[in-house]
């Protein structure tokens, strides 16, 4: 899946990997370098405090739904 998302975002894996690195620097997340497609490879660098940021960014994006809460 991540190949397709890659292709389909940015062309190549490679080319998603960079702007999946130069996300993580816009959004200010220091330490963190994506390797390969899907960040799981033991070579990617993550600090998993920061990345509460990025789920915090991916939820601020207009496309995902918001979960409705119901008291």
């Amino acid at each position: 899946m991540a190949w397709i998302l890659a292709r389909w975002d940015a062309s190549s894996g490679t080319a998603f990997v960079a702007r999946m690195n130069a996300t993580a620097r816009h959004l200010g997340l220091p330490g963190t370098h994506y390797t390969e497609l899907s960040g799981l490879a033991s070579s990617t660098q993550q600090h998993r405090g920061r990345e509460v940021g990025l789920g915090v960014a991916a939820m601020r994006q207009p496309t995902l739904p918001r979960p409705q809460y119901r008291p």
